[in-house]
């Protein structure tokens, strides 16, 4: 059994595209895909898992939240967050926390033996479990994969990291000798510490057939594009910590409008599935050519229902998105393209630098 361990939609979308792929190449093994329901990957109503029962393809949902919880309120080392995470304590048993997850999870991995893991992040609570199977894959999750997150302040964990000879300033995704495999959309722009074992995710997501991309708009309810609509990724900014609620919702909002100023054709407004839909269809009531449409719908498999007729323009503050539609010229537009002002995040400065952004592209395009 190869088993997928999904934390948002577009992990549970390039699941199925590898599974297709190497069933394309005559893999007849079991695959289970594993979906954290409590990280944005949503529910059974969010997809028509039908097509995956005819794929002979398991799709489970569980919570990881739930899971920790349970095996904390025994874990006397609940007091300390890194500990915790890493370590069990019970009054008559210590052990690394993976052995307790292995029993939590004993009555889903119970039919067959595991052959191989992909994960998407390998620092979630379960991934500690599941690193400890002898070939692990890592696969892409967006900008993070590609430069370090600092330790700051933990100065256990930095200690550990240094005795273990990784890097106590910075930790990267993928480092871990765990990992096997990792699979980045740009290979060359890998961190030098895992480069050795780095190899192109373009092997699964390029070249798709007809019967992969109908099978992706199926799974997902991909409905069509109107022909020149304007299509608005957002993020989940405030969920992220990088401002309040009031903040991403004018940010988005000043931006609409300015769109709608330009252009004349639909603005269809695809929000992060971190974000409620409520929040949109509010804050937009009364907009005629404004339409909000789930973040459990990918924007890489809306970009399969799109060919080359339609001249969809798509816009992001900053997204690590891309187009898979092999008919499409569609391009993601990221608004804000400097990390550093990304990192510091002051709203009024990404306002500002959204809206002279789109007014440059507006006047190039004239």
């Amino acid at each position: 059994m190869t088993i997928y361990l999904c934390l948002n939609p577009r992990h549970i979308l390039t699941s199925i595209l590898i599974i297709l792929h190497l069933k394309s190449k005559g893999n007849t093994g079991s695959f289970l895909i594993l979906a954290c329901s409590d990280h944005y990957a949503g529910n059974e109503d969010c997809y028509d898992t039908s097509i995956l029962e005819q794929l002979n393809v398991e799709l489970i949902f569980i919570n990881e939240s739930n899971i920790r919880d349970r095996i904390n309120k025994k874990n006397i080392f609940r007091i300390n967050h890194f500990l915790s995470n890493n370590l069990f304590l019970s009054l008559n048993r210590l052990c690394h926390i993976k052995n307790i997850i292995r029993h939590e999870l004993q009555d889903i991995l119970v039919h067959e033996d595991v052959e191989e893991i992909y994960l998407f992040h390998d620092r979630t609570y379960l991934s500690k479990y599941f690193k400890s199977f002898d070939k692990v894959n890592l696969i892409e999750d967006g900008r993070a994969n590609y430069q370090g997150r600092k330790i700051v302040r933990n100065y256990l964990k930095r200690t550990l990291r240094f005795v273990l000879g990784y890097s106590y300033q910075y930790q990267f995704l993928g480092e871990s000798s765990e990992i096997s495999s990792v699979y980045l959309m740009k290979p060359e722009y890998a961190p030098c510490c895992i480069k050795g074992k780095v190899k192109p995710l373009t092997e699964f997501v390029n070249r798709l057939s007809n019967d992969t991309v109908r099978t992706i708009i199926s799974f997902f309810r991909v409905e069509a594009m109107e022909s020149n609509a304007i299509l608005v990724l957002t993020q989940g900014l405030d969920i992220a910590g990088l401002c309040s609620k009031k903040d991403k919702l004018n940010i988005y909002y000043v931006l609409v409008q300015k769109l709608l100023d330009y252009y004349s054709p639909k603005i269809v407004v695809k929000i992060h599935p971190s974000e409620d839909i409520k929040e949109y269809t509010k804050l937009f009531a009364g907009f005629s050519r404004v339409t909000i449409i789930s973040g459990h719908v990918p924007f890489e498999a809306i970009s399969l229902k799109i060919d080359g007729k339609h001249d969809l323009k798509v816009y992001s503050l900053r997204t690590s998105s891309f187009s898979l539609g092999p008919n499409s010229s569609v391009n993601v537009l990221n608004l804000i393209d400097s990390v550093d002002m990304w990192t510091r995040f002051s709203s009024d400065e990404i306002l500002e630098t959204a809206i002279n952004e789109l007014v440059r592209l507006y006047d190039q395009n004239l």
